[in-house]
C-alpha cells in the first residue's frame, strides 16, 4: 500500500503531495486567467482555502482541479520537502 503524504496549505486545508503537478503565485496574470477560465467554464473544481485572506498560491492537481491557498509557494514547498 502506498504511503500518501499530506501537507497543510492553510486554513485547515490539506493536499496530497503526489497529486500536485505545479504551483504558482496568484499575482501571475497567466494563472489568474487560468483560474478565471476554469471557474467560468466550470471545467474543474476550484477549491479556495484562503477564507477571506489574500490568495497567494494556486495549486494545480493531476486530476485538473485547482486549489487556492493563502500561503506563499515557498512555504508550501518547504512543507512538502520536510514533513514526513
Amino acid at each position: 500500500m502506498e504511503n500518501i503524504k499530506f501537507i497543510s496549505i492553510g486554513n485547515g486545508g490539506f493536499v496530497a503531495t503526489n497529486r500536485i503537478t505545479t504551483m504558482g503565485e496568484c499575482n501571475s496574470k497567466n494563472i489568474q486567467n487560468t483560474v478565471k477560465a476554469a471557474k467560468d467554464e466550470k471545467r474543474c473544481k476550484v477549491i479556495d482555502y484562503s477564507s477571506n485572506k489574500k490568495s497567494r498560491t494556486v495549486i494545480f492537481l493531476d486530476n485538473g482541479d485547482i486549489v487556492i491557498s493563502p500561503l506563499v509557494v515557498e512555504t508550501i514547498t518547504k512543507r512538502a520537502n520536510s514533513e514526513s
